[in-house]
């Protein structure tokens, strides 16, 4: 049976201490190749672009003069883009071995909308799309050969396009950065008013291109690959769910996945099943005190009922879709503080083709990561990743295939996390004191339940963002 790997931090960089970054894709490399580079946007507007290697600054672009919504790569044989799009009504095409846009895409409607999400991919006959969503329902499909004008424009929804994103049963783990070499059959839209629309492309007209709706009843933020058919789709408000996008069913709920300080028992005197080492010096408990896991089951699950004797509390209303098991393994309560064990808000998710495994990365206030397993079983905490962030974490690539993760935060930080086994790390030396989150920079955040709307998807004194809601 697949085991993952116990990660540690290899190595991270600060792009700058007044910016947040926003998003984070890999550049270059294939699925069999490490990237050679990493890109991300920034409060700021820019896109930074770091060797993998040396995480030094390559290249900066000043992209947009607006919030960027949304960032995106292409990597696919000698084709190696970067897409972004803003609240500026442009969605921008970027080579690396260029200084300025390769490409900048506006709708044909003079009226400025803002543009909500990028999505590219190769298409049939191996041509390179580009999609967009914009804010007011519809979403514009390019293909490169002639932009002139978008090769289809539909408006499946009645509200905005929060996410866009090529697909295919047999495509890419990860959609916002494909660098397998697979072609494109669907395109995947979702919007605001709950509902993600499976759309072939190849159709002009939008009733003969709607494929299949997926009611999520929830706003939507983000759609992921999960495996063949099947889809993960996240809503604004952190609820999670997996469909059949081929059938229309929704394969499992797992509901509202924010637990707070519930993720772990009050105190943190019991553990997730496996911690992260930090190679700086901050080392947290080791697999000597791991016995048990912490799971979480759909309330509909056989498994739901506990045996007798097993330490159990509902999370949350009757209708909850969780029910808390507690491990068994105990620490010192005086380790850590309790907020960095908190699962506050959800990230991202990843599909693993190689042990046909779906997995979810969610985050606290206090910037640590939790690695969370999930099946129609329930979901299982996994690892949660300490001492590369302090502050909330804003996106994550994680590359299954070299068991690679980068994180990038609000405190301007990008993080490159591996194996220890690849990183080689001696045994764990004794945990030095913890800062409070009051003594930090990110002292603003500490107290916080969950994070804010204005504070998850825009700049630091941005006031007016929707695309988290609660």
């Amino acid at each position: 049976m697949f085991a993952l790997p116990k990660f540690g931090l290899e190595k991270s960089v600060v792009g700058s201490f007044s910016d947040y970054m926003l998003h984070i894709v890999r550049v270059g490399g294939g699925s069999s190749a490490a990237p050679t580079s990493i890109a991300t946007s920034t409060s700021r507007n820019i896109i930074k672009v770091y060797d993998t290697q040396t995480m030094s600054l390559s290249l900066d672009y000043n992209a947009h003069t607006t919030t960027i919504h949304d960032l995106v790569s292409l990597t696919a044989g000698s084709t190696v883009l970067l897409g972004s799009c803003a609240g500026d009504s442009k969605a921008k095409l970027w080579d690396l071995r260029e200084k300025e846009a390769v490409m900048v895409l506006q709708d044909i409607v003079p009226k400025k909308k803002e543009t909500l999400s990028i999505s590219m991919a190769k298409g049939g006959a191996g041509e390179v799309l580009v999609a967009v969503g914009l804010d007011d329902g519809r979403n514009l499909l390019w293909d490169l050969r002639n932009t002139s004008k978008p090769r289809v424009v539909h408006q499946n929804h009645s509200n905005e396009v929060r996410c866009v994103r090529f697909w295919s049963p047999q495509g890419s783990h990860h959609l916002s950065s494909i660098y397998d070499d697979w072609q494109a059959t669907n395109l995947l839209t979702g919007s605001d008013e709950g509902i993600v629309c499976v759309v072939d492309f190849t159709q002009v007209d939008e009733d003969d291109a709607l494929l299949m709706v997926l009611g999520h009843n929830h706003a939507v933020l983000r759609i992921e690959a999960s495996g063949g058919p099947n889809v993960a789709v996240q809503s604004q408000t952190q609820r999670f769910s997996v469909w059949n996008a081929e059938t229309g069913e929704c394969l499992v709920d797992y509901g509202d996945m924010r637990m707070g300080s519930e993720f772990y028992p009050q105190h943190h005197t019991l553990q997730p099943a496996v911690l992260s080492v930090v190679p700086n010096g901050l080392n947290l408990p080791g697999p000597n005190v791991m016995q048990s896991d912490s799971t979480f089951l759909p309330s509909n699950h056989p498994e739901s009922d506990l045996t007798q004797g097993q330490q159990n509390e509902s999370i949350g209303s009757a209708s909850s879709q969780f029910v808390y098991q507690s491990p068994q393994s105990v620490i010192d309560s005086d380790t850590l503080p309790q907020d960095h064990f908190n699962l506050d808000f959800l990230i991202d998710s990843v599909f693993d083709n190689s042990t046909n495994q779906l997995y979810i990365v969610a985050g606290s206030n206090s910037g640590s990561i939790h690695l969370l397993k999930a099946s129609d079983g329930g979901v299982l905490a996994l690892q949660t990743l300490i001492g590369g962030h302090s502050g909330l974490v804003r996106s994550v690539f994680w590359d299954p295939y070299s068991h690679t993760i980068n994180t990038c935060g609000e405190e301007g930080r990008l993080c490159i996390w591996k194996p220890l086994s690849v990183l080689q790390l001696s045994s764990p030396s004794p945990l030095p004191p913890f800062s409070s989150p009051s003594s930090s920079s990110s002292s603003s955040l500490s107290g916080s339940p969950v994070h804010s709307p204005s504070r998850m998807n825009g700049a630091p004194n941005e006031s007016t963002d929707r695309r988290v809601k609660t």
